[in-house]
């Protein structure tokens, strides 16, 4: 055993990440719409005036009948009645209201594509004569599989972190953008992000 020596190897490892974000907002509208049905019935038209009057009175004086500006009025289940004491016409009104309700969907999404490259350099010993089969060229093919296991390691770390960054950043872009295409009031829109795509690659 004699004459130990070192030899350096150096190997390199680049990755790519693919990734991306993705913006999904629900809206849902509610409003209630409002319809009238009126029938005028001449119910007063063929009284003559001193019963037409009198009928009004006993409208006038009835509890369930309100004097409005339009004439004697009376609420009822789903509507009211309005008498003319003038014409002795009597409106008939049916109001029906309905709930109508809609929900739509925004979704947009942004994807792109993360780079990694690795160096490293790693030391190992071997002896000139080849003591216990340590030589330079048993030497080399160990530092070699340990620069490029330690490489492609230190690639993946970095494409991982870069793809996280990158995709946040996007989701911020993206909420920006929402924050001007939607108005503030309403409902809260509904995130998710994640990352997906084809598996790091190494080349």
């Amino acid at each position: 055993m004699c004459n130990p020596r070192r030899v350096k190897v150096r190997a390199s490892k680049r990755l790519s990440q693919a990734w991306q974000a993705e913006l999904e907002r629900t809206v849902a509208l509610s409003a209630t719409v409002t319809g009238e049905a009126r029938i005028i019935e001449p119910v007063g038209a063929g009284l003559a005036p001193p019963v037409r009057a009198r009928l009004a009175e006993i409208l006038a004086d009835d509890p369930d009948w309100e004097k409005t500006e339009d004439g004697l009025r009376r609420d009822v289940p789903g509507g009211h009645l309005l008498y003319h004491p003038d014409t002795g016409e009597l409106e008939i009104v049916a109001t029906v209201a309905a709930e109508v309700s809609a929900e739509g969907q925004a979704r947009r999404v942004i994807g792109g594509v993360a780079e990694a490259e690795a160096q490293v350099e790693v030391t190992v010993g071997y002896y000139e004569d080849g003591y216990r089969g340590r030589t330079k060229r048993v030497a080399e093919r160990e530092g070699r599989e340990q620069a490029e296991g330690e490489a492609e390691k230190q690639a993946v770390r970095e494409a991982a972190e870069r793809a996280g960054s990158e995709r946040e950043a996007a989701e911020r872009r993206l909420r920006e953008q929402e924050g001007r295409c939607w108005p503030r009031r309403g409902p809260t829109p509904s995130r998710r992000s994640r990352a997906r795509g084809p598996p790091a690659r190494t080349r």
